[in-house]
């Protein structure tokens, strides 16, 4: 246990005093230091607890390997961790933080094509296509000019799909629960005011969606005749103005 220990704080030791300029503007490597800072903490931690028979596979080894660092730098960006970070980093610093510059870049490119909010309301492809048509639909008819006004839109579209999946069940029977003495469903009454729950959502964020878009919206001046800045002409004595 010891062993594993003083190998990981050698690891540790043999890291630059500073961490390498990140390779795109406006990176926050200080902030991800102290990520992978805490996350080598808590492996630190785990190895100071554990009993001789838990550790199992020899991890510091593994995590020098260059086929377990490779694998580290293929990974899916939605499945890379601080830990995936943090043993890249004591390996390749620079590439640590280049990873961490592409998981952000696929965050940004999911929130913008849909895939991140389609992740919370299903995980097979029939799932996540029609919450792409709802999606389509929606920004069909609002298209969005905004950050926030996509946001909403995609709000729109989870709640819709999670409305019809309610009501699927509900068709199907799946939630209903008769208590054998003859009285009514509980739960097909819960699972009704769960979809009626979900409509107040959808109409809600709709009509927070119209109120932004009408505060965006460039207010119309309207034209105003011109003034005599002199005042009001006279009329002439015996008789009226032409």
């Amino acid at each position: 246990m010891k062993a594993h220990v003083s190998r990981l704080m050698r690891s540790v030791r043999g890291l630059p005093e500073s961490a390498p300029a990140a390779a795109t503007a406006g990176s926050d490597a200080e902030v991800l230091a102290r990520e992978l800072s805490a996350a080598f903490i808590d492996r630190l931690w785990k190895f100071r607890n554990a009993k001789d028979g838990q550790i199992g596979l020899l991890e510091t080894e593994e995590l020098a390997d260059d086929g377990i660092l490779r694998a580290i730098r293929d990974k899916s960006p939605d499945a890379v961790t601080f830990h995936d970070l943090e043993a890249l980093a004591r390996a390749m610093p620079e590439q640590a933080l280049e990873r961490w510059e592409e998981v952000k870049a696929a965050a940004r490119s999911d929130l913008a094509n849909g895939w991140h909010a389609a992740r919370g309301v299903g995980n097979d492809a029939w799932d996540r296509a029609c919450f792409l048509a709802i999606r389509d639909q929606l920004r069909q008819l609002w298209p969005p000019r905004t950050g926030l006004e996509a946001m909403l839109l995609d709000e729109m579209a989870q709640y819709e799909l999670m409305r019809r999946h309610l009501i699927r069940r509900l068709w199907n029977g799946s939630w209903v629960c008769d208590d054998q003495r003859g009285r009514e469903y509980p739960a097909t009454a819960e699972m009704g005011r769960t979809i009626e729950r979900l409509q107040r959502l959808f109409q809600y964020a709709l009509r927070t969606l119209l109120g932004v878009r009408r505060a965006n919206a460039t207010p119309v001046v309207p034209r105003i005749a011109p003034t005599n800045a002199a005042g009001p002409v006279e009329p002439p004595a015996g008789g009226v103005s032409v």
